[in-house]
């Protein structure tokens, strides 16, 4: 069994936003990106199917564009990787 759980990185709830010129957008320069908090529910049960079901292979993903990986590395911390 594969299982595949897509995340989001949103700006931390602790960082201040700021809006850009124009006022359409944000200021992306300082921003703290974590796991959108609502995603993790969604690792962690894809971590319980793993383990009761004996899944051998876990990943995610994300579609955005210039997401960066260390937002999801918590996700990860109870299997040490997505391929074990």
């Amino acid at each position: 069994m594969k299982i595949i759980v897509c995340i989001k990185q949103v700006p931390d709830t602790e960082t201040q936003i700021k809006i850009a010129p124009g006022g359409k957008a944000i200021v992306k320069d300082d921003i703290k990106w974590v796991m959108n908090p609502y995603d993790e529910f969604g690792v962690e049960e894809a971590l319980r199917i793993k383990e009761k079901l004996g899944a051998r292979w876990l990943s995610s993903g994300s579609v955005q564009k210039g997401y960066r990986s260390p937002a999801h590395s918590p996700a990860w911390e109870p299997t040490r990787g997505p391929h074990q």
